[in-house]
């Protein structure tokens, strides 16, 4: 036969092979260092995030049939075969990119697939300060809080850099700390020598088991990549019982939106039953607040907010950003 117009040879022999031996055109975006996520809807729909910005890709499978291929043979390396293994599945490359397989009768419209390919680079703070996320004298401030041991929160929606900034902010603990760093997927990058690398539990009980153990260990610090629900109430309770330095990533469309979703998750979880012990537990846990926001311009710090504990919670803003002015404001 004869190659179709503008397609290298090369190129379709490297595909064919792909197709046939590994997992496809997935190959050529794991291999691309500007991709962090590849998301599978189809044999045809492949879609891969970019700076945070999602975008259909350029390749495909070729069928539909090379497309189960490719998931038959992720599944057999978890020790399933094609006749007898779950709807749900999850698993890890030998580079450290984790993935997720959900097969029918969970995904209506046929197998979906993620893979999120670990961070290898840092994004250091001269970064967020060049593109305009915070201002330098945030940055003093932030920088001042993390060395007298103050918990801090970076609080935004999915996509609004909360991972970035908060492993910036990671860089400023003192390298000869011992850290105990948490995620559910290995994104951030710390050059500390002493790091011990912890996978955030899925279930509900080892979450709360886990971090009864971290109590114990007492590393110097205490890093969360995501905390969520029960994990989100466990970091609270943490701080309460008096561990310090605390950096977690906490989902909040404001700041007065995480500190009501705390209040709410520690009363629902029956550790802080009524209004006032669940406000004692999240002033507690949580001293500051960086609020994130994304927009048509990018992601940026709208509010950086302290939690004064004291008979009952108070929100006392040092930060804000002044959308009329297009500036960030040292606010008292």
């Amino acid at each position: 036969g004869t190659t179709p117009p503008g397609v290298p040879v090369q190129s379709l022999v490297e595909d064919i092979y792909h197709e046939l031996t590994g997992l496809g055109p997935v190959e050529v975006f794991l291999r691309d260092s500007q991709v962090s996520r590849i998301q599978i809807n189809a044999y045809d729909r492949i879609y891969v995030t970019l700076d945070n910005s999602i975008e259909r890709a350029w390749k495909a499978f070729s069928s539909p049939e090379a497309f189960v291929r490719m998931i038959d043979r992720l599944s057999t390396a978890l020790g399933y075969n094609s006749h007898e293994r779950p709807a749900l599945m999850q698993g890890e490359l030998s580079d450290g990119t984790r993935y997720q397989i959900m097969l029918p009768p969970l995904s209506l419209d046929g197998p979906i697939i993620n893979f999120n390919k670990p961070r290898t680079v840092a994004l250091a703070m001269d970064n967020l300060l060049e593109i305009g996320v915070l201002n330098e004298a945030m940055v003093e401030y932030l920088v001042g809080q993390i060395h007298s041991g103050t918990n801090i929160v970076v609080s935004g929606r999915w996509g609004s850099g909360r991972t970035a900034l908060l492993n910036a902010l990671a860089l400023f603990v003192p390298e000869d700390d011992h850290i105990l760093l948490i995620e559910n997927l290995p994104e951030l990058v710390l050059p500390h020598p002493n790091v011990n690398r912890i996978q955030m539990p899925a279930l509900p009980e080892e979450c709360s088991g886990l971090f009864k153990i971290m109590s114990v260990i007492r590393g110097d610090r205490l890093i969360v990549g995501d905390a969520e629900g029960d994990s989100a109430v466990s970091l609270l309770r943490m701080g309460l019982s008096g561990v310090e330095g605390i950096l977690a990533a906490m989902y909040g469309q404001t700041v007065t939106d995480l500190v009501d979703r705390l209040i709410t998750l520690s009363q629902l979880s029956g550790v802080a039953p009524t209004n006032a012990s669940a406000q004692s537990l999240v002033g507690a846990g949580a001293g500051v607040v960086v609020q994130l926001t994304k927009d048509d311009s990018g992601n940026r710090v709208t509010s950086i907010t302290e939690i004064i504990n004291d008979d009952g919670i108070t929100l006392r803003e040092v930060f804000r950003w002044n959308p009329k002015k297009s500036a960030f404001q040292k606010v008292g």
